[in-house]
């Protein structure tokens, strides 16, 4: 699945599910995401060519229409990791990628996106063209982000030997290096407005209110002159998706283009659009000889994260727990723990730290997995109830949240000794004793619902029902956002029935009149209708 994109602003739009997708979805999709982005005036693609002039106007007369002309809107991202997540970067109209990186464009074609190079500063030179841009070409990419001076000057050569070529200009004193060769250039990279990099260029710092107000007068001044949009490109640390936000918006309010990412370029980060990611990791201490069809993550959480238009991924405590789970790309873990201890506690404790510390919503099921309260304690906005607890057991507050399908009977062998603080929500307090507990929360940092409160089996009909109410709860716990999801009852606008035909009874006689045999009678009477 892909991701949902929202105008910096607010609003939000859809963009598509998959790289390769049947059209009337990718065409539905993509109007989505456009009457979305549409209220932003820069987001769709740079025209490559100025407006036609007509004959016999002076060269005084086109350069008062170039000044009058409005900058042409643009929707760009750069983006130089290895891992390149073509499923969210589909939403943009051009990006930006490192070809040292290894990434094959021609593999993945996009109707609607561009992938374009970040041509090497060291390799620049007087057969700049044939040493770097004919082998970039011939790769799949159709757009280069020039960033020297000798870069700079091959444009003329670049556009001779490839017209369609989408490029831009970055780099120090971009907007006076891109002047000369504004008619054809598709943006500018300009400089920071809001968090540039400190000296270094490892880390993100605020830009002076009079540097602001000098680069933004000259970005506006350039794209008057010219219709080339500047896209200032931002900094923000790559887990601090709050930041991101907020520098954008700060671009926008100026009446600029920005683009908010990390120092490293290695994030998909927030521009004319921010892109919404669609993954949630479900974590599980499943037996590795239990089919993962069976486990409860694929039987009981699928459906209502795929219903709100989440897709979900698997992970196995018992294998190496996964890298790269960020912000960025990824809206929530769930942990769903059956058993009363994981192999390595303090291995998974110090896992979920870091997602927790990168600002990924975290979302325990059944158990924690480690001490909760005593490991994380007040970090948690978690206080452990220590002794034994006893009966008797009452519920003293339950959230409308809790008793879905079923109520589990409180039961002093099932609770565990935690109780929430100020800063969290319970939704299931119970007494045992005397003894407050909190069996199910929304926290600071996601929620949790400690057995039974989960899922509960009927015994002797092999089925189960929910003690909470799903789809709520992973929405409160993860912080999920309202967004364009599928429905599976329709395919472009059409609604679908689907039946199940049994083949049991193929080769019997049918018991109506027309045919002999049932199969006959299905494909006479029913399949050819």
């Amino acid at each position: 699945m892909s991701r949902t994109t929202t105008r910096s602003g607010g609003v939000a739009g859809l963009d598509s599910f998959k790289t390769k997708r049947r059209t009337g979805w990718n065409d539905w999709a993509r109007t989505l995401g456009a009457l979305a982005i549409g209220a932003m005036p820069w987001v769709a693609a740079h025209a490559q060519q100025p407006a036609a002039v007509p004959a016999g106007t002076s060269s005084a007369a086109v350069d008062v229409a170039a000044a009058a002309r409005p900058a042409a809107p643009v929707n760009l991202a750069f983006f130089y990791g290895s891992n390149v997540p073509v499923g969210q970067l589909q939403a943009f109209d051009a990006v930006v990628l490192d070809p040292t990186q290894g990434f094959d464009p021609a593999a993945h074609p996009l109707a609607h996106t561009v992938w374009l190079a970040r041509t090497d500063a060291a390799r620049a030179g007087a057969d700049f063209v044939a040493q770097q841009i004919e082998p970039l070409w011939q790769r799949g990419y159709r757009g280069f982000l020039l960033e020297t001076s000798a870069a700079i000057a091959a444009i003329d050569a670049i556009r001779a030997a490839h017209p369609d070529a989408r490029l831009i200009v970055g780099g120090q004193n971009a907007l006076q290096a891109a002047q000369p060769h504004a008619k054809a250039l598709y943006a500018v990279a300009g400089n920071s407005l809001v968090r540039g990099l400190d000296e270094t260029g490892t880390q993100p710092v605020d830009v002076s209110d009079a540097l602001r107000e000098s680069r933004t007068a000259a970005a506006r001044a350039f794209t008057q002159q010219t219709g080339v949009p500047v896209v200032s490109l931002e900094y923000c640390a790559g887990n601090d998706r709050d930041c991101a936000r907020a520098t954008a918006a700060k671009v926008v309010a100026a009446g600029m283009v920005p683009y908010v990412t990390d120092a490293a370029r290695d994030v998909v980060g927030i521009g004319a659009i921010e892109v919404l990611p669609r993954r949630i990791l479900v974590l599980q201490d499943r037996d590795t000889k239990e089919p993962l069809d069976g486990t409860p993550g694929v039987r009981d959480l699928a459906m209502p994260l795929n219903y709100l238009g989440y897709d979900v991924e698997y992970a196995d405590f018992d294998s190496a727990l996964p890298s790269g789970i960020t912000p960025d790309r990824y809206a929530g873990i769930v942990a769903w723990f059956q058993r009363d201890a994981v192999p390595d506690a303090e291995q998974l404790r110090r896992w979920i730290a870091g997602r927790m510390a990168d600002h990924v919503p975290v979302a325990f099921l059944g158990q924690f997995g480690f001490d909760a309260a005593e490991d994380g304690g007040a970090a948690l906005d978690l206080e452990a109830v220590p002794g034994t607890l006893a009966a008797p057991v009452s519920i003293v507050a339950q959230d409308p949240m809790v008793g879905f399908e079923t109520n589990p009977k409180p039961d002093a062998r099932d609770l565990l000794g935690v109780r929430v603080g100020s800063k969290s929500r319970s939704l299931l307090r119970v007494s045992a004793n005397g003894e407050l507990l909190d069996q199910v929360a929304i926290t600071p940092w996601g929620g949790y619902a400690l057995s039974p409160y989960t899922v509960e089996s009927l015994v002797g009909v092999d089925q189960e029902r929910w003690a909470i109410e799903p789809i709520r709860f992973l929405t409160a716990a993860l912080r999920l956002q309202t967004m364009p999801s599928p429905s599976v009852t329709t395919e472009n606008g059409r609604r679908l029935f689907m039946t199940h035909v049994d083949g049991d009874g193929f080769a019997s006689r049918a018991e109506f009149p027309g045919a002999d045999y049932s199969g006959e009678a299905l494909y006479q009477q029913i399949f050819t209708r």
